[in-house]
């Protein structure tokens, strides 16, 4: 695994982002890991939303208990647990650029959401 410096903190991941800085120092804020088997299903699972990402491509969002799950409809699902534990399921389409995409866009906005913060997209302060 390797450390990257992202949003002012350092994500420990199994999924290489080489456009990312590598965090030298330091103990990590988020673990991202990659799967093998499929997303285990959701008890009592709540949808909070759904968004159009891109053409014909969409993303849900789910929560159950401390679990935040984003499904996207090309890269497979990530699991949000208690805002530090991030764990990709690459679902049949996924490719590692577009899981890159997830995480540096929706998945560690909502990392930074599940642990009390307010994220806010640059379009929004400018």
């Amino acid at each position: 695994m390797r450390n990257y410096a992202v949003f002012g903190g350092i994500l420990r991941s199994e999924l290489d982002f080489p456009d990312l800085s590598p965090a030298d120092s330091g103990a990590p804020d988020w673990f991202l890991r990659t799967a093998d088997a499929p997303a285990p299903d959701l008890l009592d699972a709540v949808t909070l939303g759904t968004e159009e990402v891109d053409t014909g491509i969409g993303v849900r969002l789910l929560r159950s208990g401390s679990t935040y799950r984003l499904v996207y409809d090309d890269s497979g699902s990530f699991d949000v647990v208690g805002s530090r534990s991030i764990t990709w399921y690459p679902g049949p389409s996924a490719s590692a650029e577009l899981a890159r995409l997830d995480v540096i866009g929706r998945v560690l906005a909502l990392a930074l959401h599940a642990d009390g913060w307010l994220p806010l997209h640059g379009s929004a302060v400018a």
